[in-house]
């Protein structure tokens, strides 16, 4: 039944969909979305464009049948014109590594552009940042979505701070991202925070079975009994000239909801910071860690907040 709450897709025909009755058939076609699956095979661009490499064979020409027009130049030009890395000024340009929408080695791509068109320049009027755990938008739309995903809003405010400091005083914004692209397009960023630069803190999570002190080894996955102590471990590292560690959020269930915090007295560049749970029911746990920094160290500050995060596997049995 057809009511006024109900939302149609785009060009949706509500007349014809309205006509429907009981006992009349109806023929779905998903032939158009199943094509739309592989289209990025029959578009294959120009070589420089390494996301599509696998797609070509050793002598560079393309695997499959290309149809006569490639789109992506076309709505490039539409959205925001060719990207050629030309541009007067400055720029810091973010991306994330876990992008689904704008995949990461592109924005890799643009930096090769930008230093082939800016020459001696480029150094002082570009930078990369790359944000670890981010995904297209720059918040997290769902709750669950928060134990797997942070947002990069607050990085965004930062850089557009720092690039006013760089046009207007001069003041170099930290330096861009060190990373590697691997065999399959993806981002690889530095282990290091002097190495990896950027604004966004490096975390990391340790587990071990037992209260503080156990004998136990520290260990990214455990395996405990119901009621067993297990002591949690964070260390969080924040790139040279990018502030100071103002809050860590504990998640021990992965659902999203953070609902524990370690008290942070005085903001450093390196944290460690332990805390100690007992799980009551059986199962598989991904317990996971929030460190969020701040440019000045303000643990009150609401603009600015830089977050990242680490997950620790927990097997608890009965």
């Amino acid at each position: 039944m057809v009511g006024a709450d109900v939302t149609f897709r785009p060009g949706a025909d509500v007349s014809a969909i309205a006509a429907l009755a009981p006992g009349d058939e109806v023929r779905l076609d998903n032939s158009w979305f199943l094509a739309l699956q592989y289209y990025h095979r029959h578009q294959v661009p120009s070589a420089d464009l390494y996301g599509w490499k696998r797609f070509r064979d050793p002598a560079g020409e393309p695997l499959h049948p290309q149809r006569p027009m490639l789109l992506g130049p076309l709505l490039a030009r539409v959205s925001g014109g060719a990207p050629t890395g030309t541009f007067h000024g400055t720029m810091i340009m973010l991306a994330s590594t876990m992008d689904v929408e704008a995949y990461p080695w592109s924005a890799d791509w643009y930096r090769q552009q930008a230093e082939l068109a800016l020459g001696d320049r480029f150094d002082d009027t570009f930078r990369l940042w790359f944000m670890d755990h981010c995904d297209h938008n720059p918040t997290v739309r769902t709750v669950p979505a928060e134990a797997h995903v942070v947002g990069y809003e607050g990085e965004m405010q930062q850089a557009l701070l720092d690039l006013d400091a760089w046009v207007a005083s001069g003041i170099e914004p930290p330096g861009t991202s060190e990373y590697r692209v691997t065999d399959d397009n993806q981002i690889e960023l530095a282990a290091m925070p002097d190495e990896r630069r950027g604004v966004q803190p490096v975390v990391s999570l340790m587990v071990r079975a037992g209260a503080a002190g156990a004998a136990s080894e520290d260990q990214v996955a455990v395996t405990v009994g119901v009621g067993m102590p297990v002591e949690f471990t964070v260390t969080a590292d924040v790139p040279p000239g990018a502030g100071g560690i103002v809050r860590v959020d504990w998640d021990f269930e992965s659902a999203g909801t953070y609902p524990v915090s370690s008290r942070i007295d005085s903001p450093r560049s390196h944290l460690v910071s332990s805390v100690t749970h007992t799980f009551t029911e059986p199962g598989q746990y991904f317990a996971v860690v929030r460190a969020t920094a701040e440019r000045n160290g303000d643990p009150d500050a609401v603009y600015g907040l830089v977050p990242n995060l680490a997950r620790a596997r927990v097997t608890v049995e009965s």
